[in-house]
């Protein structure tokens, strides 16, 4: 991260086609942030695994955290069509939404709030260099934009779409014409263009789940992954 990640002193924020800088160091005593793909984190944690000596298994389907409440948690999982388990000091569940950790902790203690919201977000991969060297949020009449990137060459963008939309109703011309109204600005800025190799649509939702920590289980949010599901605090 030290080495390949991006350094953002501030974002930008975009409206009526003008552009507002906000300064990080400024307003915080001089910190900022770094952009590193979680692709790139799980990466490391891969290359870091044999060298602390411990098995690391692909394709193992994780079935149920048990014992949560106890001085010895553990996972059962399946792998290569053989259950075992993982005896741990501490579980950490950043399995999402969908995962198995969340439902380890008793409904008895358990409080959830929700709200879905009648809109996506159409996000694409584009191989091509960032537009702008910082985050852009851009509102605008015919809905949200966002400029990210994932790395110096890879650009990560979103439009905010209906919950209901297609992604593949949505040509690369298409997006990339919509994006440019969105971020227009009165003065010199140009939107790059490059290959669109990966589109889909995340519907939209705020979902917050209570208790954060169940004994030695703990949730921490989503997977690594380049679409998003809804994880125990987004």
């Amino acid at each position: 991260m030290d080495r390949e990640g991006l350094r953002h002193d501030g974002i930008e924020l975009r409206f009526d086609r003008r552009r507002h800088h906000i300064d990080f160091p400024a307003l915080t005593g001089g910190r900022s942030v770094t952009v590193y793909a979680r692709t790139e984190v799980c990466k490391d944690l891969v290359a870091l695994q044999p060298k602390e000596g411990g098995p690391l298994l692909f394709e193992a389907e994780a079935l149920a955290v048990e014992g949560a409440g106890t001085d010895r948690p553990f996972v059962r999982f399946r792998h290569e069509g053989r259950e075992d388990v993982l005896v741990c000091d501490y579980a950490v569940g950043c399995d999402g939404f969908r995962g198995v950790a969340r439902r380890a902790i008793p409904a008895s203690v358990s409080r959830v709030f929700e709200r879905t919201y009648p809109l996506g977000w159409l996000g694409i991969l584009a191989d091509v260099p960032p537009s702008h060297h910082e985050l852009v949020y851009a509102r605008h009449d015919r809905g949200s934009a966002l400029l990210s990137m994932r790395s110096p060459s890879v650009s990560r963008l979103h439009l905010q779409v209906p919950a209901d939309t297609d992604a593949e109703e949505w040509s690369d011309e298409r997006i990339w014409d919509e994006l440019e109204r969105r971020l227009e600005t009165d003065d010199a800025w140009t939107l790059r263009r490059g290959p669109v190799t990966r589109k889909s649509v995340t519907p939209v939702r705020s979902y917050v789940h209570e208790p954060m920590r169940h004994g030695r289980l703990f949730l921490a949010g989503t997977p690594p992954t380049s679409c998003r599901r809804p994880g125990p605090r987004d």
